[in-house]
C-alpha cells in the first residue's frame, strides 16, 4: 500500500508524507493490511493468490464440524505475522483505528475494542462473529 498512498518519484513529496503517516493512518476510515506478506508486492491472500491454510469441515450425524482457524490473538502471540518485523507495517498496526487484516488463514477486522472474523453457518448467509 505504500506505493499507492505515498507519491513516488519526488523525494520531497515522499519525505513530507512519510513524516505525516501518523495523521494519515489515524485519519483513515480503515486501513487494509497484509499481515503475512513477505514484501510490498505480495498481493492479498485469497484474492491475488490462494490462501496457504484452508478450513475443513464435514457433516457428521447432522452436525457440521470444522477445524478452527487460528485466532488473531494466537497469530500475534506466536509471532506468526510477518508484519511484526517490518517498521512501516508496525505504523499501520499501531496508528490505524480500524484494520482489515489479510493473513494466510483468513481476514480479520480489528477496531479499538474488538476483533471480528467472517463466519458461516451451514445453509445461511455469511455472518460476522466475535472471535
Amino acid at each position: 500500500m505504500d506505493s499507492l498512498c505515498v507519491i513516488q518519484g519526488r523525494a520531497q513529496d515522499q519525505h513530507d508524507q512519510i513524516r505525516r503517516m501518523d495523521a494519515i493512518y489515524s485519519s483513515a476510515f480503515s486501513t487494509i493490511a497484509v499481515a503475512s506478506g513477505a514484501h510490498s508486492d505480495v498481493g492479498l491472500p485469497d484474492i491475488s493468490f490462494p490462501r496457504i491454510y484452508q478450513q475443513y469441515s464435514e457433516v457428521v450425524q447432522g452436525f457440521r464440524l470444522a477445524i478452527p482457524l487460528p485466532s488473531y490473538t494466537t497469530l500475534e502471540q506466536e509471532n506468526m505475522l510477518i508484519w511484526n518485523s517490518r517498521g512501516w507495517a508496525f505504523q499501520e498496526k499501531v496508528m490505524s483505528w480500524r484494520l482489515l487484516i489479510f493473513t494466510d488463514s483468513q481476514v480479520y477486522f480489528r477496531c479499538s475494542n474488538m476483533i471480528l472474523v467472517p463466519g458461516y453457518r451451514h445453509g445461511s448467509r455469511p455472518v460476522i462473529g466475535k472471535y
